[in-house]
């Protein structure tokens, strides 16, 4: 027994003493600054935070989390309201992590903000600004209730997510990271992507635009005077998508699907190379016209309302390939949509009596 008690009391020794040599490599220093409207902050590893404080001044937390905490030579500078912050390292092989946290003073009016890092993350949360441009390799980068003119957030790989802002416009780029935009008030939306998925949620704007190369668009409870969404090779889903007057999707291979609660005013095209295009909406409305088109030999066509028109064509000179073309024209005037697919199926679901 005494042997045991021996034993464990050495191993919570050994423990202190890890514990305790963490806690002292861990530094943390202060600095305040007066007088800021811009920021401008190039970390490499380090994490940016920016968020409201409680202080009358801004304040900048360091926190210095490197095994060799004298290899971070960080440089300050504060000059004519605005405040550039870089880490600088002495030597290689850095290791560890650094953290930067701006705390805003109370009621500050920033004009603009610009972080870039490689692989720490960016949080932007709850002031408001002119302009906010981010740039990241691989760390993730979040926007939290933050109003500005202009919104510019680009990374290589990781994700960006933008969440209860309010901007003129939002442009935000990401190869294989996801996007993410969740209750967003703009005039303008702008997301793309390589292979990163992109969703949508809860958004109004007058202009979307989104494009991704192989990665999943989905948008559910979006309002948009125009909306125009485009894939190589993933699929495009709008769910409760409300389009007053302009819509265009189109995918190479993978699905179109539409769940709208009306027709836009003016014109809705979606198309896919070789998957399906599903079309819902409950009232087509009076006055309408509709061009359904596929391949000639491969392809179908399910539509609820009679054609009025019906030919085989070859759309292009060149082509090698013929082209069924079906229109529906109901009443005068009124939007006109057109569905087109090569070798999948176009569907057009809806409440309206077909005759």
């Amino acid at each position: 027994m005494k042997s045991g008690y021996g034993c464990l009391l050495a191993g919570l020794v050994v423990m202190i003493f890890i514990c305790g040599n963490v806690i002292a490599d861990e530094r943390m220093e202060t600095f305040t600054f007066e007088d800021i409207h811009s920021i401008n902050i190039e970390t490499v590893s380090g994490s940016i935070r920016i968020c409201p404080g409680d202080k009358t001044k801004l304040v900048v937390e360091l926190i210095n989390d490197l095994e060799e905490p004298d290899m971070l030579d960080p440089e300050l500078e504060s000059d004519y309201g605005k405040l550039f912050i870089e880490e600088n390292f002495i030597g290689r092989n850095v290791r560890g992590e650094t953290s930067w946290t701006v705390y805003l003073p109370k009621n500050s009016s920033l004009r603009t903000v610009e972080c870039s890092n490689a692989s720490g993350q960016i949080s932007l949360e709850e002031f408001e600004t002119n302009f906010i441009e981010t740039e990241s390799a691989s760390g993730k980068t979040s926007v939290n209730s933050v109003k500005a003119k202009e919104l510019d957030l680009s990374t290589a790989s990781g994700a960006i997510i933008i969440e209860d802002c309010e901007a003129n416009v939002i442009e935000a780029e990401s190869a294989s990271g996801r996007i993410s935009a969740n209750s967003i008030h703009a005039e303008e939306i702008d997301l793309s992507t390589a292979s990163g998925r992109i969703s949508v949620e809860d958004c109004e704007a007058d202009f979307i635009k989104t494009n991704s190369a192989s990665g999943k668009i989905l948008f559910d409870s979006v309002d948009a005077k125009e909306l125009e969404l485009f894939n190589a090779s993933g699929k495009i889903i709008v769910e409760d998508g409300k389009i007053d007057e302009l819509g265009r999707m189109s995918s190479a291979s993978g699905d179109v699907e539409l769940y709208l609660p009306n027709l836009p005013s003016r014109r809705l095209e979606a198309s896919s190379a070789s998957a399906d295009v599903i079309l819902n909406v409950p009232q087509f409305g009076e006055n309408f016209s509709m061009t359904l088109m596929k391949r000639a030999d491969r392809g179908k066509i399910k539509c609820p309302f009679e054609y009025t028109e019906k030919e085989t064509i070859r759309l292009h000179k060149h082509d090698r390939y013929l082209s069924d073309r079906y229109l529906v024209q109901r009443g005068k005037g009124g939007p006109e949509i057109k569905l087109s697919t090569a070798s999948g199926t176009i569907r057009i679901e809806t409440d309206t009596k077909g005759k």
